[in-house]
């Protein structure tokens, strides 16, 4: 028995619109003649049929929406896609994308709306521990080590500010002293 060739030109369609690589064999049917028929290489079948389409999103909801809110500048929106990210991803997924996400928080946790440098520390500790070999991981030292020095230096001219306003009153408290009326001796 052999099969009809609108039957094999179906499988062939059906195949390509699939766009898989990967050949399957098909049974080759009785011989007819004296000589083996070759095999038919023919993509294995994949649903649903029909013509092709846009490739699926294979990234995570939380992920796509964090990465276009930092594309945008929406820095507290791309904290909160990531954060919920990291609460729902799937382990398989985490495994590609986890690194990238806690360097991103990183820096978003270093910058103003969304500074909190205990955060920061947090998803970089996470990140060293993680994924020590990480590709990301030279970004978020060098933005976390510029946060720790920005804090630092805000901390010292604080306690400059502070020290220049002793001083105005000491200044002031002595200009009353030498502008005040002296009594003869």
């Amino acid at each position: 028995m052999t099969r009809p060739p609108a039957l094999l030109a179906l499988l062939l369609v059906l195949a390509s619109a699939c766009g898989t690589t990967q050949p399957a064999k098909v049974s080759p049917a009785p011989p007819v003649e004296a000589r083996p028929p070759a095999p038919v290489p023919v993509a294995v079948p994949c649903l649903p049929v029909g013509p092709p389409t846009r490739a699926p999103e294979l990234r995570a909801p939380e992920l796509r929406r964090g990465d276009e809110a930092y594309e945008r500048g929406d820095l507290a929106g791309a904290a909160a896609a990531y954060d919920a990210y990291l609460a729902t991803s799937p382990a398989m997924e985490a495994a590609r994308e986890v690194d990238r996400v806690l360097a991103r928080l990183v820096v978003l946790c270093s910058l103003p709306p969304t500074r909190d440098p205990v955060a920061a520390r947090d998803y970089h500790e996470r990140l060293v521990r993680e994924f020590p070999d990480s590709t990301h991981r030279a970004e978020a030292d060098l933005v976390l080590r510029a946060s720790i020095e920005l804090d630092a230096h805000k901390k010292k001219i604080q306690d400059l500010e502070k020290e220049v306003a002793r001083l105005k009153q000491v200044v002031e408290k002595l200009k009353e002293i030498d502008l005040a009326p002296k009594k003869p001796p």
